[in-house]
């Protein structure tokens, strides 16, 4: 099963990339196909609440300081 989130530490103001090896793979796959395009291009990642199926929609960390993003833009420029 694949686990992949993005999470804000609202204290330290720092973007947590939580994800084990399926996670990776997929994340992986996602930016090979942007960069095998070579073309300004971008894809979404979303939780299930929010209409995807690409990011896990539990909260990883432990932590009270971080709080659980439910969308990831990446946008790909090939200059």
């Amino acid at each position: 099963m694949k686990t992949l989130t993005i999470e804000l530490n609202v204290e330290g103001e720092a973007l947590e990339l939580h994800l084990n090896k399926d996670g990776a793979e997929y994340l992986r796959d996602k930016l090979n196909v942007l960069i095998n395009n070579d073309l300004q291009d971008h894809c979404h990642l979303m939780t299930e609440d929010w209409g995807g199926n690409e990011l896990t929609s539990k909260k990883q960390s432990n932590s009270s300081t971080t709080k659980l993003l439910h969308s990831l833009k990446i946008i790909y420029w090939n200059s």
